[in-house]
């Protein structure tokens, strides 16, 4: 019983600096997924990074930061909330953590063209 406490203790302990960090190690993470499926190399750059989608999305670079910023706060704060509450809310965090974290990934990954609706019928002829 108390090896298991301590054992729980160490996973969380391990996880707040990963929550911390966030938005870097999510970066990193896709980018190595996406490269991969590419069939590239690891190490070679690309420009499908998440501060590029954003500006892709018609953001300007000021409001990009702002929002990587934002993120980067909100997930120190949530890492700090989480080392706080100990193990008692630890489940339900992680679920919206991860919820959020999907839900941002497919804003980010959805080709723009099916985002804005600008769908091309090949059958209608002007």
């Amino acid at each position: 019983s108390i090896q298991g406490t301590l054992k729980s203790y160490t996973a969380l302990s391990l996880f707040i600096p990963i929550i911390a960090f966030g938005l870097p190690v999510i970066d990193i993470i896709l980018a190595f997924i996406r490269r991969i499926i590419k069939k590239m190399p690891v190490s070679e750059g690309d420009k499908e990074h998440i501060h590029h989608r954003l500006i892709d999305m018609g953001l300007s670079q000021r409001a990009t930061v702002s929002i990587l910023y934002s993120a980067s706060l909100i997930l120190g704060i949530f890492s700090i909330v989480l080392a706080g509450s100990g193990m008692r809310n630890m489940g339900y965090l992680l679920l919206i953590l991860l919820g959020v974290l999907i839900l941002s990934v497919l804003l980010l990954y959805i080709p723009t063209h099916i985002r804005k609706g600008d769908f091309k019928d090949e059958d209608k002829q002007d």
